[in-house]
Formats: C-alpha cells, sequence, structure tokens
C-alpha cells in the first residue's frame, strides 16, 4: 500500500486509497497479491472512510465501537506483482446497528475492477439510521436506502446462518 488519497466526500461520496501490490503482498507462487491481503487492505480502506465521512468521529462521541462482522469477497482478477491499484468504498445501505459498504479494487492500468467486498460493519453504541441521516441531513430521520439485490440475498443469507448458528447446528 502506497497511501491516501480522496476526493471530497460526503453523503453517498466514494472515498478512495491508491496501492500497489509488492513482495510483502504475494501469494505462495509470488505471483500475485494474496486473498487475505485484500481483507488487511479492506481494513485500512474503511477506517479511512469512516474518517473522511465523519462517521468516526460520531462513533468516538458516543464512546461506541465499529467491528467488521462479515464480508462477502467477489474475486475477478488477480493483481499481479507491481500492479498499482485503488480501493473505492462506499455506503450501500444501513439499518439501526450496521453499515454495509461496498469497496471495489481497480487496476489502475486499465480501470478493471479485479475484486468486489461486501461489508457489514456493526456499530456499537451508536443508532446508525439516526447518525448516517443527520450525516446526510436528511429531514426523515427514519430513512433507510433500500438494498441492492444482491446485498438483500446476502443479508438473508448470513440471517439465516446466524439462526442455524444458535440453534446449535454447526455442521451443514
Amino acid at each position: 500500500m502506497l497511501g491516501f488519497q480522496t476526493d471530497d466526500c460526503g453523503g453517498y461520496g466514494i472515498v478512495y486509497m491508491l496501492g500497489i501490490c509488492t513482495t510483502n503482498d504475494l501469494d505462495i507462487y509470488f505471483q500475485h497479491m494474496n486473498n487475505a491481503r485484500y481483507v488487511r487492505e479492506l481494513d485500512f480502506a474503511k477506517f479511512h472512510f469512516f474518517k473522511r465521512t465523519g462517521i468516526y468521529e460520531n462513533i468516538l462521541k458516543a464512546e461506541g465501537a465499529a467491528l467488521n462482522t462479515a464480508c462477502h469477497i467477489r474475486y475477478r482478477k488477480t493483481i499481479p506483482l507491481f500492479t498499482p491499484y485503488k480501493i473505492t468504498t462506499k455506503v450501500v445501505h444501513w439499518d439501526e446497528k450496521h453499515v454495509y459498504l461496498e469497496h471495489q479494487f481497480i487496476q489502475l492500468s486499465d480501470n478493471f475492477i479485479t475484486t468486489v467486498i461486501l461489508s457489514k460493519q456493526a456499530i456499537v453504541g451508536v443508532n446508525v439510521r439516526e447518525m448516517m441521516n443527520r450525516l446526510l441531513e436528511n429531514k426523515d430521520e427514519m430513512y433507510m436506502p433500500k438494498p441492492p439485490a444482491e446485498l438483500e440475498d446476502w443479508i438473508h443469507l448470513n440471517r439465516k446462518s446466524s439462526a442455524r448458528l444458535r440453534n446449535g447446528n454447526v455442521c451443514l
């Protein structure tokens, strides 16, 4: 990772950071970025996003916390050694307790989206719906955006998985 670059954002703005695949990022075959490295880079992108949008300050003010509780990763193409890329982050949905983010790893040479990640951030100690509507200056504090179809399916899958685990059924 090289460092952060950002556009001014607010509301549904997209925040991005730049990176490059280095020898520290490589898989066991020394050919491309290791899959685990995407999640590490995602963590930096998420906190950078929270800071740039004001979410982080709201969480701190309420003495709350943000926890990554789930990720769905779609690898479309590898990121080879010494390839520069950017990670974009944006909010796609929220409810009372969670913010759902979409992250895209985009190869700079051709703007190809190599990886798409959906992440579910549990925000502890803060009513997320109220916080998001305040940050967006929405007059309707009850407003929540409708999740895209694939996010809706993923939310449903996570609920089913949680119910199964709560019932003691740990194997499929």
